[in-house]
């Protein structure tokens, strides 16, 4: 283990933890995880075989799950539920990926599922680009707001915009052959 310097941290497993030089607070469970670079990050928690197993720079993440994360080196403040989860990039940070095989799309994101979920199903009501999300009694409630230009929910088939419903303008519907709304 190359572990010189790094204090407080808990590596349980056959090789975890085994590039780890000098971060502190970490946490890796599992054969292999974090085991595959150098790393010198501090307060991640990895559990799962060989999750987090190219870490060099990262701090503040949270992966769980066989081989989640594991594209991650020097990303930070993510968490990758699933195993396989992985981030899009090296260096992805601020990233919320939830499922088996998920793949985020980039810093800043939150990916549920893989391409073969079929069904997200949330139960409550949702707001975008808010916090106050409008209930009427009786119904679920998609809230979207943008205080400049007001929310926007864009219809598609098959990729290609339907029409869309404009907070400002109403709907407005885009037709085209073979593709009337």
């Amino acid at each position: 283990y190359q572990n010189t310097t790094g204090g407080t941290n808990t590596f349980v497993g056959l090789n975890a933890g085994y590039g780890h030089t000098s971060g502190d607070y970490n946490t890796y469970v599992g054969g292999n995880t974090a085991s595959g670079a150098t790393a010198t990050g501090s307060r991640n928690v990895a559990v799962g075989r060989s999750a987090y197993n190219q870490a060099t720079t990262g701090s503040d993440n949270v992966f769980l799950g066989d081989n989640a994360g594991n594209s991650v080196t020097s990303g930070s403040n993510n968490v990758i539920l699933g195993a396989s989860a992985i981030t899009a990039g090296w260096a992805d940070t601020n990233s919320l990926v939830l499922g088996y095989g998920a793949v985020c799309i980039g810093s800043n994101t939150t990916v549920i599922g893989n391409s073969s979920t079929t069904t997200t199903y949330i139960a409550v009501n949702v707001g975008i680009g808010t916090t106050t999300v409008h209930t009427y009694s009786g119904y679920t409630t998609l809230d979207i707001d943008n205080s400049t230009n007001g929310g926007l929910l864009n219809l598609k088939k098959a990729g290609s915009t339907g029409g869309y419903i404009n907070a400002g303008s109403g709907l407005q519907a885009l037709a085209s052959s073979g593709n009337n709304m």
